[in-house]
């Protein structure tokens, strides 16, 4: 297994200031999450499986914004 370089941590834990294309990214992110769980809250009744439907759409929402601060930092669309 490779050693963790410096440059790969700071990318995990340092905080990546949004540029204005990926803060188009997050905000389409945040959007479609949103309407995912509004569609499981008109859908389910309210029970601990709609609590954790909602719960792991947060997760993704979470991630997936992550994803995109983390793999596009510094990067135009064309070398993504």
């Amino acid at each position: 297994m490779r050693e963790i370089t410096n440059a790969q941590l700071g990318n995990r834990f340092l905080y990546h200031v949004p540029g204005p294309e990926t803060l188009e990214l997050h905000d389409d992110v945040n959007l479609a999450t949103l309407e995912l769980a509004k569609k499981v809250r008109d859908t389910t009744q309210p029970s601990r499986e709609q609590s954790l439907a909602l719960t792991a759409l947060e997760e993704v929402r979470m991630r997936w914004n992550q994803a995109i601060a983390m793999d596009g930092a510094g990067l135009t669309a064309e070398e993504r």
